[in-house]
Protein backbone atom coordinates (compact mmCIF):
# COMPACT_ATOMS: atom_id res chain seq x y z
CA UNK A 1 0.00 0.00 0.00
CA UNK A 2 1.30 3.43 -0.91
CA UNK A 3 1.74 6.11 1.72
CA UNK A 4 3.08 9.65 1.69
CA UNK A 5 5.55 10.90 4.29
CA UNK A 6 6.09 14.61 4.86
CA UNK A 7 6.99 17.12 7.55
CA UNK A 8 4.54 19.73 8.80
CA UNK A 9 5.47 23.37 9.39
CA UNK A 10 6.00 22.39 13.03
CA UNK A 11 8.52 19.76 11.82
CA UNK A 12 6.30 16.82 12.81
CA UNK A 13 6.37 13.75 10.61
CA UNK A 14 3.04 12.86 9.00
CA UNK A 15 2.20 9.65 7.21
CA UNK A 16 -0.79 9.88 4.87
CA UNK A 17 -2.47 6.71 3.63
CA UNK A 18 -4.38 7.82 0.52
CA UNK A 19 -7.61 6.12 -0.50
CA UNK A 20 -7.30 5.83 -4.26
CA UNK A 21 -10.75 4.44 -5.07
CA UNK A 22 -12.55 7.72 -4.30
CA UNK A 23 -12.13 9.23 -7.75
CA UNK A 24 -8.95 11.22 -7.06
CA UNK A 25 -5.52 10.39 -8.42
CA UNK A 26 -2.50 10.21 -6.13
CA UNK A 27 -1.33 13.59 -7.44
CA UNK A 28 -4.74 15.15 -6.70
CA UNK A 29 -4.71 13.72 -3.17
CA UNK A 30 -1.22 15.14 -2.61
CA UNK A 31 -2.30 18.56 -3.90
CA UNK A 32 -5.38 18.51 -1.66
CA UNK A 33 -4.04 16.96 1.57
CA UNK A 34 -0.25 17.22 1.79
CA UNK A 35 0.70 20.46 3.51
CA UNK A 36 4.38 20.44 2.52
CA UNK A 37 6.56 21.18 -0.48
CA UNK A 38 8.73 18.12 0.11
CA UNK A 39 7.14 14.70 0.47
CA UNK A 40 8.05 11.11 -0.26
CA UNK A 41 5.81 8.45 -1.73
CA UNK A 42 6.71 5.04 -0.35
CA UNK A 43 5.32 1.62 0.39
CA UNK A 44 3.79 1.37 3.85
CA UNK A 45 5.66 -1.92 4.33
CA UNK A 46 8.89 0.12 4.41
CA UNK A 47 7.79 1.94 7.59
CA UNK A 48 9.37 0.83 10.88
CA UNK A 49 7.81 -2.30 12.34
CA UNK A 50 7.13 -0.94 15.85
CA UNK A 51 4.20 1.50 15.60
CA UNK A 52 4.35 2.18 19.35
CA UNK A 53 7.39 4.32 18.54
CA UNK A 54 5.73 6.27 15.70
CA UNK A 55 6.22 9.55 17.64
CA UNK A 56 9.96 8.84 17.32
CA UNK A 57 9.86 8.33 13.55
CA UNK A 58 11.98 10.69 11.48
CA UNK A 59 12.30 11.16 7.74
CA UNK A 60 15.88 10.97 6.47
CA UNK A 61 16.59 10.93 2.76
CA UNK A 62 13.17 9.59 1.89
CA UNK A 63 13.36 6.81 4.49
CA UNK A 64 11.39 6.72 7.74
CA UNK A 65 13.62 5.66 10.64
CA UNK A 66 13.20 5.46 14.40
CA UNK A 67 15.10 8.01 16.49
CA UNK A 68 16.19 5.58 19.21
CA UNK A 69 16.71 8.25 21.88
CA UNK A 70 13.14 9.48 21.41
CA UNK A 71 11.89 5.89 21.39
CA UNK A 72 13.62 5.27 24.73
CA UNK A 73 11.74 8.20 26.25
CA UNK A 74 8.47 6.90 24.80
CA UNK A 75 9.17 3.49 26.32
CA UNK A 76 9.92 5.06 29.69
CA UNK A 77 6.54 6.81 29.46
CA UNK A 78 4.97 3.38 29.01
CA UNK A 79 6.78 2.28 32.17
CA UNK A 80 5.49 5.35 34.02
CA UNK A 81 1.94 4.56 32.98
CA UNK A 82 2.37 0.90 33.99
CA UNK A 83 3.83 1.67 37.42
CA UNK A 84 1.09 4.11 38.42
CA UNK A 85 -1.49 1.52 39.59
CA UNK A 86 1.26 -0.55 41.21
CA UNK A 87 2.39 2.47 43.23
CA UNK A 88 -1.21 3.18 44.29
CA UNK A 89 -1.59 -0.39 45.53
CA UNK A 90 1.70 -0.13 47.41
CA UNK A 91 0.58 3.18 48.97
CA UNK A 92 -2.38 1.34 50.46
CA UNK A 93 -0.17 -1.51 51.72
CA UNK A 94 2.22 1.00 53.28
CA UNK A 95 -0.58 2.88 55.07
CA UNK A 96 -2.03 -0.37 56.45
CA UNK A 97 1.38 -1.49 57.67
CA UNK A 98 1.95 1.92 59.23
CA UNK A 99 -1.42 1.76 61.02
CA UNK A 100 -0.54 -1.50 62.74
CA UNK A 101 3.09 -0.55 63.34
CA UNK A 102 4.57 -3.25 61.07
CA UNK A 103 8.02 -1.73 60.58
CA UNK A 104 9.29 -4.63 58.47
CA UNK A 105 6.35 -4.33 56.05
CA UNK A 106 6.67 -0.54 55.75
CA UNK A 107 10.36 -0.96 54.97
CA UNK A 108 9.62 -3.67 52.38
CA UNK A 109 6.97 -1.53 50.68
CA UNK A 110 9.27 1.49 50.77
CA UNK A 111 11.95 -0.48 48.89
CA UNK A 112 9.44 -1.67 46.26
CA UNK A 113 8.21 1.89 45.75
CA UNK A 114 11.77 3.19 45.46
CA UNK A 115 12.57 0.56 42.82
CA UNK A 116 9.47 1.59 40.85
CA UNK A 117 10.29 5.30 41.09
CA UNK A 118 13.87 4.62 39.98
CA UNK A 119 12.85 2.45 37.00
CA UNK A 120 13.02 5.40 34.60
CA UNK A 121 16.65 5.95 35.58
CA UNK A 122 17.67 2.61 34.09
CA UNK A 123 20.53 3.07 31.63
CA UNK A 124 19.43 1.98 28.16
CA UNK A 125 22.77 2.66 26.42
CA UNK A 126 23.21 -1.04 25.61
CA UNK A 127 20.00 -1.10 23.53
CA UNK A 128 20.50 -0.36 19.84
CA UNK A 129 17.26 -1.31 18.09
CA UNK A 130 13.57 -0.54 18.62
CA UNK A 131 12.87 -4.28 18.75
CA UNK A 132 15.39 -4.78 21.57
CA UNK A 133 13.94 -1.78 23.37
CA UNK A 134 10.40 -3.14 23.16
CA UNK A 135 11.63 -6.48 24.52
CA UNK A 136 13.31 -4.84 27.54
CA UNK A 137 10.89 -4.79 30.46
CA UNK A 138 11.97 -4.19 34.08
CA UNK A 139 10.97 -7.04 36.40
CA UNK A 140 9.52 -4.66 38.99
CA UNK A 141 6.77 -3.75 36.49
CA UNK A 142 5.67 -7.35 35.94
Amino acid sequence: MKCIAYRTKENNLCILYPVLNRGLSLEEIIAKDVRADIYHIMESESLPSEPIFSRAWELEGGVVKVNLEKAKEIWKDVWRHTREPILKKLDLEWMRALEIGDVAKTSEVFQKKKELRDVTNINLDSIFTPEDLKNFWPSCLS
